[in-house]
């Protein structure tokens, strides 16, 4: 067998993901409070806010397994879940919380709960 050293890609685009997120939420305040515009304005935020974090989490979860030895790929997300799974059987054992792994999917439920309000806050997309 091969010793394989991990990409060290996932760290950065963990960091990258919570970047946009936060950015683009008080991107989103400033523009709701310098414009005075309705609150879809601020339900959209709040989605690129925790949608941010539950992608951040989520490449937090495939840094750790790729520093584990463990193959991680980009847009492999069929065999992802696997890789979950397996990273919630082994993370007490390294050392590592699972709330990383349950952090991501809250705030993806949270995002699409923002996302699926937008329209009821009157932000359509066809007029």
């Amino acid at each position: 067998m091969q010793a394989r050293t991990a990409s060290g890609y996932f760290g950065l685009f963990s960091f990258i993901s919570a970047l946009v997120g936060v950015v683009f939420c008080g991107g989103c305040l400033i523009f709701w409070w310098w414009a005075g515009v309705g609150k879809a304005v601020v339900l959209f935020g709040m989605l690129w806010l925790f949608g941010g974090l539950a992608n951040s989490l989520a490449f937090l979860v495939l840094h750790r397994m790729d520093s584990a030895g463990y193959e991680v790929g980009l847009w492999r997300w069929p065999r992802d879940f696997k890789l979950y799974s397996e990273y919630w059987r082994i993370a007490p054992l390294k050392g590592w919380s699972r709330w990383a792994l349950a952090g991501s999917v809250l705030c993806f439920a949270l995002a699409a709960a923002f996302l699926f309000s937008l329209p009821k806050a009157g932000w359509t997309v066809l007029k």
